[in-house]
């Protein structure tokens, strides 16, 4: 979370250019490989967890802290050797406050950006007796602080300033300036530096996101390959959720036993966060059918992170469509069956009213050219077993 002081309220956002953002992908590396450097370590030991320009305004303060767990202060045994009546406390590891969320980081850099415009801000290491500022390094652009991460390292930040004679908005103009309106106004006051975690295994590695591209375009996964997708009316997801969980657990032995594992993601949350609420891994864990139930669609997908480089075995294709038809089925019996049947629909006893419905797709005659349904089973290789 950001404090008042590092929103960057007032800023208007302006889209940088692609040699700009290359530009910073750059000073990125740069930065990365002289920590390196500064740690001692072997080239390609740091990898970026995560970027980020940091802007402090005035006011703004960082407390003692590491980065990869809590702290706390603990009184040194009597007779500790180097005590001293100055010093009766030491820092250690805090794990009463639970799981620190980043415990992977190993090291981290601080690289300022500017050095005019503003007073105080100063990065300090803090004394491990009490964590009160001991050494400090004053802001200046292009100088960066390296440190790991750990209690060992205790650092901070001390609070950005006003500088001294800095005129504020509106003073100093006179009547009949309007000429010159914005000429000579003070920039905003703030402290810009580009800070960056590291960590050691390549899975924690942050992404870099291709210039001009969305977020959405960036959580694609190369994977998970879309199927069909089913357009409904309406769906009651809860209800419908635990219809499907329950069918796709009675097809886990089919063909054989342990064919297939069930797995689902319980709560309306689900499809929200963009994951799936239903699947079905196949036996030896090349591939999985995922089923997600939106508001507007029900979506069907096939995994393959597994084991086999992103590829799907054999035995797992010539099943998947068995089990797709299957599930086929089990919909359209929710959506159709045992529903009013033409004028004396409403005496039989067994009927479903479409409100009642779990689904309803959008269609304009069941079976018909625009059924979901019969779409998505002519884009399958194989017809029901």
């Amino acid at each position: 979370t950001h404090g008042r002081t590092e929103r960057g309220e007032g800023v208007a956002a302006v889209r940088a250019s692609g040699e700009q953002y290359d530009r910073l992908l750059e000073w990125r590396e740069r930065a990365r490989s002289s920590a390196e450097r500064a740690l001692g370590l072997c080239p390609g030991t740091l990898r970026v967890d995560f970027t980020a320009i940091s802007q402090k305004t005035p006011g703004g303060s960082h407390r003692p802290h590491a980065d990869n767990a809590y702290h706390k202060f603990v009184p040194l045994p009597p007779g500790t050797s180097g005590e001293s009546s100055a010093s009766s406390t030491v820092v250690a590891i805090d794990t009463s406050r639970g799981d620190h969320p980043f415990p992977n980081r190993i090291a981290a850099s601080i690289l300022y950006l500017n050095d005019d415009g503003y007073d105080g801000g100063e990065f300090y290491f803090a004394r491990p007796s009490d964590g009160a500022p001991d050494v400090t390094v004053r802001p200046g652009a292009g100088r960066m602080a390296v440190f790991t991460a750990g209690v060992e390292n205790l650092h901070g930040a001390l609070p950005v300033r006003e500088p001294q004679g800095k005129k504020r908005e509106g003073e100093g103009e006179g009547e009949g300036e309007g000429e010159g309106e914005g000429e000579g106004e003070c920039p905003p006051t703030r402290r810009l530096a580009l800070a960056m975690w590291y960590v050691a295994d390549a899975e924690d590695e942050e992404t870099v996101p291709k210039y001009g591209s969305t977020p959405e375009e960036e959580e694609e996964d190369p994977n998970i390959h879309p199927l069909f997708e089913l357009p409904v009316k309406s769906i009651k997801r809860g209800g419908l959720r635990l219809a499907l969980s329950l069918h796709l657990l009675g097809r886990q032995n089919t063909p054989s036993r342990g064919s297939w594992k069930f797995v689902g993601n319980d709560g309306d949350a689900a499809a929200g966060r963009g994951g799936i609420d239903l699947g079905m891994v196949f036996q030896d864990g090349t591939g999985m059918i995922s089923v997600r139930l939106r508001d507007d669609a029900i979506e069907v997908g096939r995994h393959t992170d597994g084991p086999n480089g992103g590829r799907a075995s054999l035995r797992y294709a010539l099943q998947e469509s068995v089990l797709l038809h299957d599930l086929l089925d089990e919909l359209y019996s929710l959506a159709y069956e045992n529903g009013d049947e033409g004028e004396g629909g409403d005496g039989d006893k067994d009927s479903i009213r479409d409100e009642d419905r779990l689904v309803i797709f959008e269609t304009s005659e069941r079976g018909g050219d625009d059924d979901p349904i019969e779409r998505a089973r002519m884009t399958l290789p194989a017809r029901r077993a």
